[in-house]
């Protein structure tokens, strides 16, 4: 998914959502290798019941390390596989992206 789909993808879900926090448990920093790692988990609520999910974002940096070049998201798959089709079917279209 390149940055357009992916900006049009959370426009599309984000009136969805309401008081959603995000913690972030754990940040990994590889500065040589222009690299960043965080897990973090997510609670709110939306149109069609409570919200609970963990993620594992990973972050590949520009040479100059001021712009991501490479964003890797992975999430708590069995939660998304029930809660995915609950939200396509109301807002309309698949929820969640392909990689690459």
């Amino acid at each position: 998914m390149d940055n357009a789909a992916y900006e049009g993808f959370q426009r599309k879900i984000k009136p969805s959502f309401h008081g959603l926090k995000v913690e972030i448990l754990e940040m990994i920093e590889d500065p040589e290798n222009r690299k960043m790692a965080f897990w973090a988990k997510a609670k709110g609520e939306t149109v069609v019941g409570e919200y609970s999910n963990e993620y594992m974002f990973v972050f590949h940096l520009n040479e100059a390390g001021d712009k991501v070049t490479l964003l890797r998201e992975f999430v708590d798959s069995a939660f998304m596989k029930e809660f995915a089709p609950k939200l396509t079917a109301i807002i309309g279209g698949p929820v969640g992206g392909k990689p690459e």
